[in-house]
């Protein structure tokens, strides 16, 4: 139940984090159309696969033995997530904007790798039985 909390948590940060960027996009009159669609496609993206992740730990959580893809996916969802924000807070910080937008970013971008940090730990085999700890 652990790993489930971890990543639903993950999930919701998500979620409030790509509408929020999709709703800012879609409401700036100065924003691109290409800027839009990028923005909109990998916000939806990413909200897929954390919902995708959700039902991977939920599934972990009953049966715990033979789901290698499961693992892979939780996996893939928290690292992608803690790469993105990596990558998306040094451009943030290498261009022209205001500290308060830079400060804050930065803080999103430790959160989300804070709780994926928490899913990989979660996820992590028990030595002696070989399962995720998912209890």
């Amino acid at each position: 139940m652990k790993l489930v909390r971890a990543v639903l948590a993950l999930e919701v940060l998500t979620i409030l984090l790509w509408f929020t960027r999709i709703r800012n996009v879609w409401s700036d009159d100065t924003t691109s159309s290409a800027t839009r669609f990028v923005a909109t496609a990998l916000g939806l993206g990413f909200i897929a696969v954390a919902t995708v992740a959700l039902v991977a730990a939920w599934r972990l959580r009953t049966s715990p033995s033979g789901h290698r893809g499961a693992v892979m996916v939780i996996a893939g969802f928290a690292i992608g997530s803690s790469l993105y924000w990596l990558v998306r807070v040094i451009q943030i910080a290498g261009r022209d904007h205001a500290l308060g937008f830079i400060i804050v970013h930065t803080l999103l971008g430790i959160a989300v790798v804070a709780l994926s940090s928490l899913v990989l730990q979660r996820l992590r085999p028990d030595v002696t039985t070989l399962e995720p700890s998912t209890v």
